[in-house]
């Protein structure tokens, strides 16, 4: 059985386009892989089949015209025995059918085969087998979606076939096991239905070379119209007279690749009319000229590319383009080189649409002669000038003559208005200046790491929900939307520093040092407020700074620029209220037995307790002092722990409530004293055998509040004879400044106290011995001893200055 080869139409179209001459009709090429039959009978002679070699266009071309459609028949193969002999196969030729065949054929979808792996083949090392399915895998991988092909241009669809091939052939030579293993195969048949469904070629009409989609254009009378949808490669054979009209209400895509225009008798080159769109590539390399020739006419010139207001066009690429406006002669108006038409009469020029150049070497120039010079890109003149419309020029190298935005009028107060755009700065490299205000169109991005100048009263837009890239320095006076994100951040420590404090009676203050802005160049004006605390978030905002104890809030705010929007920042801080101050520097006088303290300013109340249980505000103890100075605890207990408590006298909004005792509790001394009573012996009897008893003042004194020192004698002494005899001497006592003796009635001889230690004292001596129950003393030596008792005693303590 013997069946035909074709090529399919998939792979004819991928690797070359066949050029349709518009004098005949040229031939699409399909191919499709061989079929076998194994040969019957005893023995079986194997072919080897090699895959077909696909054509390029110019064998394609040449072996059509010289064989037409020759088929050529092949001999079917059989499988080979053991010790087979192999001939080799004949190389297939090509068979070629017109369009109109193939649309009478039912022809399966475009594949590759390839011949089948031998299957006498074995893999023997199984780090081989993995090594292939990976490397197939990762071939899988590398391909683009059915989307992303279709939005290629022809030249990557060219590129992209020849991996799918690629990748097809590797993953048929693998083993059904190792299919198996591979994830994605399925994007074969994606791809393969893409370019089935694609039937671009290159078509001469009129002046110019179209490759594209039929459908997306039709030409008549000079005049190629560009319909809704194309996507387009366009060239020319040198120079041509012809024009490109985009259709109205259009959106398409041109590519262009070595273009050259020139028209006739004032005509535009390329038009772009109101409500329609054209994207404009320019191939890497290629060399086009857009320009409107002027005619004998004078007529005003006409724009190398029209785009009058509400049209759009948008240049890209990596080529060259120049565009030229048409001459006139004098008393007319010369045209622009892109953008509105100009108008003669007393009218008013039509105004500029949208231009956008995005890349590319673009100059672009306006006609010569006339009243006035035209703009490059802009509206065009009249005797009132166009409006400038929006011209966008963002990367590429760009030259204009003649200036961009409003035409030209009869005199300077009778031109257009300038319109709105960027366009590179003159003042140095990746530097844009804005003028007008500007609303970037969708899609259309900033590059990065430029900046980009905006004057006083213009504006620069984004599209709605589009951000600020990091990398854009913005200068000038003029306005951003959306603004950039400016920042005030309140240090905490210059809160704690400057802000939380202590009643003082003076209001906070808080300057710049206490926070910082982070946003435009020049710093915007700053403001302070002060606001009450709302259960712990900001609440209403205050007259002034706060002076009085209590919650509050500052919050620093920075004004709008025209780059930033506003910014603040709230911190929240405390004026405790004012505790009172503790005494500092307590000591005793060592010889009153009283607490000596500094204390600080006015309106506080001290006291001195025994315990540590807080004292009461109407304790009698407590002392108010009005002003800094020396405080006296007086009246104290000897060899007593005492407490120091002190309060503000009067507590209020500023000014603490609380009892507070000193961190340092204090002891006073023991009493401290000397009494003399002379131990020598006095004689009964003797009135000048006296003693005195006093303090001791060479000595150490030092007792508490209410001390006092007694002294005790029995009334009289017994005396003892050394016959055994007792006799009874009564004990004489005289004070201070008395002038006789009395007898001592018993108990107390003396007391000594804080107010008369120094001069009080006693004289005493025995008074003339007496025999138990009278009669004769007898004679002999009689002596005895009395014993004094010394006691101290102190009643309860008070203080007092």
């Amino acid at each position: 059985m013997k069946k035909k080869r074709r090529y399919r139409q998939a792979a004819a179209f991928l690797l070359a386009a066949v050029l349709i001459l518009s004098t005949g009709t040229g031939s699409s090429v399909f191919a499709e892989a061989e079929e076998t039959e194994p040969v019957t009978g005893q023995e079986q002679v194997t072919e080897p089949v090699t895959e077909p070699e696909i054509p390029t266009v110019n064998e394609m071309l040449t072996e059509g015209e010289t064989s037409g459609e020759s088929e050529t028949e092949t001999e079917p193969v059989t499988e080979p025995e053991t010790d087979a002999e192999t001939e080799p196969a004949t190389e297939p030729e090509t068979e070629f059918v017109t369009e109109t065949e193939l649309e009478t054929q039912n022809m399966p979808p475009a594949q590759v085969q390839s011949a089948p792996p031998a299957q006498n083949q074995i893999l023997e090392d199984s780090a081989k087998t993995d090594k292939a399915v990976q490397s197939v895998q990762e071939l899988i991988d590398a391909l683009p979606t059915a989307e992303e092909l279709k939005a290629m241009s022809l030249e990557e669809q060219q590129a992209v076939y020849e991996q799918v091939q690629a990748a097809y052939d590797a993953y048929n030579a693998l083993s059904d096991e190792q299919k198996s293993q591979i994830t994605g195969a399925e994007v074969f048949d994606e791809l393969f239905a893409v370019f089935n469904s694609m039937t671009n070629t290159l078509v001469t009409v009129g002046g110019f070379n179209v490759e594209g989609d039929s459908s997306g254009y039709s030409y008549s009378s000079g005049i190629l119209t560009i319909n809704n949808g194309a996507n387009l490669t366009i060239s020319t054979n040198g120079q041509t007279a012809d024009r490109i009209v985009v259709a109205s209400g259009a959106t398409a895509t041109i590519t262009l690749n070595n273009v050259s225009i020139a028209t006739t008798n004032n005509n535009t080159p390329i038009d772009v009319p109101n409500n329609s769109t054209l994207t404009l590539n320019l191939v890497n390399g290629s060399q086009n000229t857009i320009s409107a020739t002027s005619s004998s006419v004078t007529d005003c010139g006409s724009p190398g590319i029209h785009v009058p207001s509400g049209a759009q066009l948008t240049i890209q690429g990596e080529g060259s383009l120049s565009v030229i406006g048409a001459s006139v002669s004098s008393g007319s108006w010369a045209g622009v080189g892109i953008g509105g038409r100009a108008v003669g009469g007393v009218q008013t020029g039509e105004a500029c649409g949208t231009v956008i150049i995005l890349g590319g070497n673009v100059t672009v120039s306006g006609g010569s002669g006339g009243n006035k010079t035209p703009v490059g890109i802009g509206g065009g003149g009249s005797w009132y000038g166009g409006a400038g419309g929006t011209v966008i020029i963002l990367n590429g190298n760009v030259a204009v003559t003649g200036g961009i935005g409003r035409g030209p009028g009869a005199s300077g107060s009778q031109s257009g208005a300038n319109g709105q755009g960027i366009r590179p700065s003159s003042s140095g490299s990746n530097t844009y200046d804005v003028y007008g205000n500007l609303i970037l169109p969708d899609g259309v991005t900033l590059p990065g790491n430029i900046t980009i100048y905006i004057p006083e009263g213009a504006s620069l837009s984004l599209p709605e929900g589009a951000s600020w890239p990091d990398n854009i320095t913005i200068t000038g006076a003029g306005e951003i939307s959306p603004k950039r994100t400016a920042t005030i951040t309140i240090d905490q420590q210059a809160v704690n520093t400057y802000l939380n404090k202590t009643y003082d009676g003076s209001p906070v203050t808080f300057g710049s040092s206490g926070y910082t802005y982070t946003g435009d160049a020049t710093t915007p004006e700053i403001t302070i407020t002060w606001h009450s605390d709302s259960n712990g978030t900001i609440g209403t905002q205050l007259d002034s700074a706060p002076t009085n104890a209590g919650t509050y809030w500052v919050r620093v705010s920075a004004a709008a620029t025209g780059f930033y929007e506003a910014a603040s920042e709230e911190k929240q801080f405390t004026i405790e209220k004012l505790e009172p101050i503790e005494p500092t520097h307590l000591t005793v006088d060592v010889n009153s037995m009283t607490y000596l303290c500094n204390v600080s300013g006015g309106g506080q109340s001290y006291i001195c307790t025994t315990t540590d249980a807080e004292p009461e505000l109407n304790d009698p103890g407590w002392q108010e002092v009005t002003t800094s100075g020396r405080l006296t605890f007086n009246n104290l207990k000897s060899n007593t722990t005492y407490y120091v408590w002190y309060r503000f006298s009067q507590a209020d909004a500023n000014h603490d409530a609380s009892i507070i005792r000193c961190s340092t509790t204090y002891k006073t001394k023991p009493a401290e004293y000397t009494v003399t009573i002379p131990s020598m012996a006095l004689t009964a009897g003797d009135s000048n055998s006296t003693a005195d008893i006093a303090i001791d003042r060479s000595k150490t004194f030092n007792i508490g509040y209410g001390g006092v020192i007694s002294v005790f004698a029995p009334t009289s002494v017994t005396l003892t004879g050394n016959t055994g005899t007792t006799l009874t001497s009564a004990l004489l006592v005289k004070k201070n400044s008395e002038t006789e003796y009395t007898a001592h009635g018993g108990g107390t001889i003396i007391s000594f106290d804080q107010s008369n230690y120094t001069s009080n004292r006693a004289t005493i001596r025995f008074d003339q011995p007496l025999l138990a129950g009278g009669g004769m003393i007898p004679a002999g030596s009689y002596t005895g001893t009395m014993t004094f008792t010394i006691s101290y005693s102190e009643s309860e303590s008070t203080s007092g200055q």
